[in-house]
Order: structure tokens, then C-alpha cells, then sequence
């Protein structure tokens, strides 16, 4: 089928942040968080170096411990570069419940397109939007009961064209049948080698996320399906990350 070329193009992208209480110190001492602190400014440069991701990308940012909220509302925020000067305060409490995550991952997506449309003046344009993808991040096993979690996880991930590409870091001390089912479309699921080191798992994804991002941005929309993210070799994610196979161990828990 041929390409369909659009006026303008949107990937919208979302980071889900875990900032339950376990993420405020480290088993080295660090302070993870204040590490996370950097995903604002990193991602704005990368606006800045790559011109074409900036008009194309519109990021979101949310956090969730014992529930969910949103950090930077995914259609509001503008261009990457626009993230200049922003600042988000991370604030560690509560336990692990991934499914107020999933919850509200999926509103985040179902509004993008009506607030894309307010919040950059589309009116008379042809408008096309890639599959969104969503980076999640977390140390911690999920404390929210396990009906709660599948039931919003499979609206997530259902089967219109905003189910998202979901990319899942585990950090920390995190257990790999905790994370391993939560990936879908051409997304991986990650985790790092180093439990004693969160804070510098932290700085290394948000480094291979900018690249992700860049990658997503390089490819042709019509092939997106087709293939995974993380086919070609990333020496910083293959030196410090293993990637789980969900579909051969894992059940959605």
C-alpha cells in the first residue's frame, strides 16, 4: 500500500515514571530521582539537534506510586525544544500500582488528538498520527491487585490504532516476571543489570530513549508494526540492560 503523506505528522510519546518511595534512595545511596530530574532538559535538547523529531514529537509525562498523575499532558506541552526551562519535581511516596499507570496512560492517549488539534491550530490541515510509544519505568513489584491491573492494561493495549508501542524498564531491584508481560507492538521490555545502581540505570535509559525517539522519527510510518525498536545493536542497552521475552515465560499478571 502506499505511503499517504499527511500536511504534518504527530508521534506522540509518553514516560511513565515510578516515584513510589523505593525510588528515593538507592542500595548505593543514590537518589534516582533526582537523576530522572534530567529527562526534562536532555529531552529538549535532543529538540534542539534534530529538527524534524522536534516538529514531529509531542511528549507527555506522567508519575505513579499508589496512584497516577499527570506531570506534562501529551498535547499540550508543544514541540520537544519547547521543553526549555521546564521543570518537573519528583516527589517519592506511596507503593506500586501499574495499573493507575495503564489507566491513565490510556486517557493521556485518547485525548491527544482533540488537544493536538486545539493546541496547534489544525483546522484546514491534513493531519497524520504514528502509533504513540510509551517508555515506562519502574523499580518496584506492582501492589495493586492483579484484576485491577489486567483489566486496564488490556484497555491499553487493545487493538485501535492508539495502542501504543509499550517499552518497559525494569531498574533496581525489581524481579523480571514482575515487569516481563508488559510489552506490546514492537516494544521490549528491559531490565538492568545492575540492581545496586538505579540512579545510573536511569541516566543510561534516558539516553536510549532520546536515540529511540530518534529512530521512531527516522522510519517510515508504514512499516512501523514490522519491526522492533531495539532490532539494530545499541551497545549502551545491550551492555547494561537484558531483554525478556514475555511471549515464552510470562503471563499478563
Amino acid at each position: 500500500m502506499p505511503r499517504k503523506y499527511y500536511d504534518i505528522e504527530f508521534s506522540p510519546v509518553i514516560i511513565a515514571l515510578d516515584v513510589s518511595s523505593s525510588m528515593e534512595t538507592d542500595d548505593s545511596g543514590n537518589h534516582p530521582l533526582q537523576v530522572a530530574e534530567g529527562i526534562i532538559p536532555q529531552l529538549a535538547e535532543l529538540g534542539k539537534h534534530f529538527p524534524t523529531v522536534d516538529d514531529m514529537t509531542r511528549i507527555g509525562l506522567i508519575t505513579f506510586s499508589s496512584g497516577a498523575e499527570v506531570q506534562l499532558p501529551l498535547g499540550e506541552v508543544g514541540k520537544l525544544s519547547d521543553l526549555a526551562g521546564k521543570s518537573v519535581d519528583f516527589k517519592p511516596q506511596g507503593l506500586t500500582y501499574y495499573g493507575a499507570a495503564f489507566k491513565l496512560i490510556h486517557s493521556e492517549l485518547q485525548q491527544v488528538r482533540q488537544r493536538l488539534f486545539e493546541h496547534e491550530h489544525l483546522e484546514g490541515l491534513s493531519v497524520g498520527y504514528h502509533r504513540p510509544v510509551v517508555f515506562f519505568i519502574t523499580d518496584g513489584r506492582p501492589n495493586d491487585s492483579d484484576a485491577d491491573r489486567k483489566a486496564a492494561w488490556e484497555a491499553l493495549v487493545g487493538d485501535d490504532d492508539l495502542s501504543p508501542h509499550f517499552v518497559t524498564f525494569g531498574v533496581g531491584n525489581v524481579r523480571a516476571e514482575h515487569i516481563a508481560p508488559y510489552c506490546n507492538r514492537r516494544g521490549r521490555v528491559l531490565l538492568a543489570r545492575d540492581p545496586a545502581n538505579v540512579a545510573r540505570d536511569i541516566t543510561d535509559l534516558i539516553e536510549l530513549m532520546c536515540a529511540t525517539i530518534v529512530e521512531l522519527n527516522g522510519n517510515d510510518s508504514s512499516s512501523q508494526d514490522n519491526k522492533s525498536f531495539f532490532e539494530t545493536d545499541h551497545d549502551g542497552w545491550r551492555a547494561n540492560f537484558d531483554v525478556l521475552n514475555f511471549n515464552d515465560q510470562y503471563d499478563v499478571l
